[in-house]
């Protein structure tokens, strides 16, 4: 009995603690296969000895859109058809404190702060979906340990946001349960490989009499690596019209529509400096280490982004019983042909994903005097110009002309939730930053109005009211559009307004509202009794849709609808569709 006790007290003995490097292979299956490493290949097997400290760290910034979760089956919440769950997945280990025989905890370290702190999945999940320069200020840790050898014999880690993506973690001497039902990662052929994209080795020869790349080098890899996808894309967007189930029809020209647009970004991916071969021929990497501000960054952003959108619009058919694809040239004809495996039908009572709280942001500065003579309350017109025009409650039309008053103060107001992705400046011409051709600006823009503290003559200063705090905070234009970018269902945690008063006329005769994000959106503001140098000039009326583009709600798109024999003779988009102002609209944009 004494040597089987020594014999366990050495099994549990704690030694060394083991780092396991987590990085994002972006350029395997649909979704991207976790790597680690000092392992082999994607989705590596990893073993673990009972007392042993390990850390899963999360530095690289593939990482980024990617939180890893640990579970007893595959793919844990995402696998919503476990059996006796009613749609919430495979039963995950659970973490934070107070758990048995193991532990399992989340590590972040905010920016400022030096040390790690312990927090939960439901602190550490929601920053994966913050933009990538935002989630970058952050590091990514997550501790497990197990003592207890009945805890499992198995289980996996996956992917929170991203389905598809569980790796075996196999506990040497654990007796408990252990992983069943675990899938391989899925092998792309040579063309794929090359490409760098999934699934479209199959389409180089299935649009005869279509090229989609027109010029010179039709014959290089990058040429038939696009035409290749753009084929898959043309031929999966010719879906069937499921009358008069518009968001189902909407869902299966989306999803391939948004694996074109994953597959396109591997593409140049496999190119760049930083994930593929630095043979780009442009530098489209961040401006700086650590700003995250590049066209590369965006190539990123596109794939984990779009492809996480693919998984909800998945997860909504599934849970409608739907198919996950009609395409014309392979209808099936039951629920479910097709799926990926995991993904063939959820029960009624699935609500979809889950929703997190978000860590109170950092603190700023003191609030200010409430000065609210006029209130000019923003919101967007999502159905006019290309990205779509500004409206202000009691004008009419968009991008209204406003009056101001000489020692009146005016509170703009971003409440409505059309303001998300809509950040307000004021600028002295129009397009303020966007305008790169400015004279004499060196692609700096169209010189723009000076928040913050220290104006002379006027006052600018944008207001911030933070989750759990009842009053707004003054910050800086470089504070208030950051958030701007952060998914809308943290964006609306926050309120946002902007506090503007002239007290000198010679500020200026006139000046204009814009979008910090979205060009061509600007607006003026006349200046009453003002007398300044600065006039606004050259400042464009919104464009007018016509009559089609109006009962549609898109743009340019009515050139399109009056010449499909022309444009796409004999060709329509939406097959057993009789003919509606949805299915016009539908053929013309596509």
């Amino acid at each position: 009995m004494a040597i089987k006790a020594l014999l366990l007290l050495v099994t549990l003995a704690p030694s060394l603690a083991v780092d396991w490097n987590f990085s994002l292979d972006l350029f395997s299956g649909e979704t991207g296969y976790f790597k680690v490493e000092g392992y082999e290949g994607v989705q590596p097997t990893l073993t673990l000895q009972l007392g042993t400290d390990y850390w899963l760290h999360q530095t690289h910034a593939s990482n980024w859109m990617h939180p890893i979760g640990l579970a007893y089956q595959p793919n844990g919440a995402h696998d919503v058809l476990y059996p006796g769950s009613e749609g919430e997945g495979a039963p995950e280990v659970a973490d934070g404190s107070g758990t048995t025989g193991y532990e399992y905890v989340y590590y972040i370290k905010y920016p400022g702060e030096t040390d790690f702190t312990a927090v939960t999945l439901d602190d550490y999940e929601p920053l994966f979906f913050y933009p990538i320069n935002e989630w970058a200020k952050h590091s990514f840790k997550i501790h497990l340990r197990v003592t207890e050898p009945t805890f499992a014999k198995s289980i996996v880690y996956f992917c929170h946001i991203h389905n598809m993506m569980s790796g075996l973690i196999s506990i040497e001497g654990g007796s408990g349960s252990e992983v069943s039902n675990l899938d391989a990662p899925a092998q792309a052929d040579a063309f794929d490989v090359g490409c760098g994209t999934w699934g479209a080795s199959s389409f180089r020869d299935q649009c005869p009499g279509h090229q989609f790349l027109c010029g010179e080098g039709l014959e290089t890899p990058f040429a038939q690596c696009m035409n290749a996808i753009d084929c898959k894309m043309y031929v999966e967007m010719q879906t069937l019209f499921v009358e008069p189930d518009y968001v189902t029809t909407f869902m299966h020209q989306m999803i391939p529509h948004h694996l074109n647009a994953v597959n396109m970004a591997r593409i140049l991916l496999k190119k760049s400096k930083n994930y593929g071969d630095d043979s780009v021929g442009v530098d489209i990497t961040e401006s700086e280490p650590g700003a995250h501000d590049g066209f590369e960054d965006m190539l990123l952003d596109m794939v984990s982004g779009q492809n996480y959108q693919i998984s909800e619009m998945r997860k909504w058919l599934l849970e409608q019983g739907k198919n996950e694809s009609s395409s014309c040239r392979r209808l099936e004809s039951e629920a479910g042909v097709g799926l990926p495996l995991g993904l063939q039908s959820l029960p009624s009572s699935f609500s979809g994903s889950r929703r997190m709280a978000a860590r109170p942001s950092a603190r700023h500065s003191a609030a200010p005097r409430s000065l609210q003579d006029a209130t000019w309350d923003f919101s967007v017109d999502l159905f006019t110009g290309e990205t779509g025009y500004f409206r202000v409650a009691g004008y009419e039309g968009v991008q209204p002309a406003l009056t101001l008053e000489l020692n009146k103060t005016y509170a703009i107001s971003q409440a409505n939730v059309t303001n998300w992705m809509h950040p307000i400046g004021l600028a002295f011409q129009p397009d303020g930053a966007h305008d790169v051709l400015y004279p004499g600006s060196a692609g700096e823009g169209a010189p723009e109005v000076a928040d913050g503290n220290g104006t002379a003559g006027y006052e600018y200063v944008y207001y911030v009211k933070y989750p759990g705090e009842a009053e707004f905070r003054a910050v800086t234009l470089d504070d208030y559009e950051p958030l701007f970018f952060y998914p809308l269902s943290e964006w609306v945690k926050y309120s946002f307004k902007i506090h503007l008063r002239v007290t000198d006329p010679n500020f200026a005769q006139s000046i204009l509202y814009f979008c910090h994000i979205h060009n061509k959106m600007s607006g003026k503001i006349t200046i009453q009794g003002g007398t300044g140098e600065n006039v606004v000039q050259d400042l464009y009326a919104p464009t007018t849709p016509a009559a089609f583009d109006q009962q549609c709600g898109t743009t340019s798109t009515a050139p399109y609808a009056a010449g499909m024999d022309s444009f796409c003779p004999s060709r329509t988009f939406l097959c057993g569709a009789e003919a509606s102002v949805f299915v016009d609209c539908m053929n013309a944009i596509d």
